[in-house]
């Protein structure tokens, strides 16, 4: 009985383009979710960031030192005015992430409490929770892809000794 296996490797395929194509629109909304900025911080100067975000949205922050560091007092504000991450950086990069629980504006507070002036580069993000399933969908698709076409070539493997055995035997 001849076995096909051409719809495991068909489907292998598609689900890898799947896959690819889950990324690619993951690293988009990403991308988009994203604000980085340059700010030069004077001794005892502060910014303020904002960030739209909903219920479930994974939102962080990073923050990098470029040239000398100093110390930094960081926390991350949520609509209601609850402080969240409230952490005080001691020269060096650092970061901070937390899940949203409440839907509008969420503040990022960056002051320079050291004693020397800083340059540092802040990104602040608020990823949907939608991008993050899409995510895992596309790490998901992905091996199971590369399963179905491993599979496909497998069975051919199996069949082509079966036959070359069956040969074997009727000489």
């Amino acid at each position: 009985m001849q076995i096909k296996t051409g719809i495991f490797k068909k489907i292998g395929i598609v689900m890898i383009v799947i896959s690819i194509v889950l990324f690619t629109l993951s690293a988009y909304q990403m991308s988009q979710g994203s604000s980085n900025s340059q700010n030069y911080l004077n001794v005892g100067q502060s910014i303020n960031l904002s960030k739209e975000a909903s219920s479930g949205d994974y939102i962080s922050f990073y923050i990098i030192f470029n040239g000398p560091t100093t110390s930094l007092s960081t926390y991350m504000q949520s609509p209601s005015g609850k402080e969240y991450i409230n952490e005080f950086n001691r020269y060096g990069n650092t970061t901070g992430s937390i899940i949203g629980n409440q839907q509008g504006l969420w503040y990022l507070h960056v002051k320079n409490i050291g004693t020397t002036n800083a340059t540092v580069e802040i990104d602040y993000q608020a990823v949907s929770y939608y991008v993050i399933a899409t995510i895992f969908a596309g790490f998901v698709l992905l091996p199971i892809g590369i399963a179905l076409i491993a599979l496909h070539y497998y069975i051919i493997r199996r069949e082509k000794k079966r036959q070359k055995k069956k040969f074997m035997d009727s000489i």
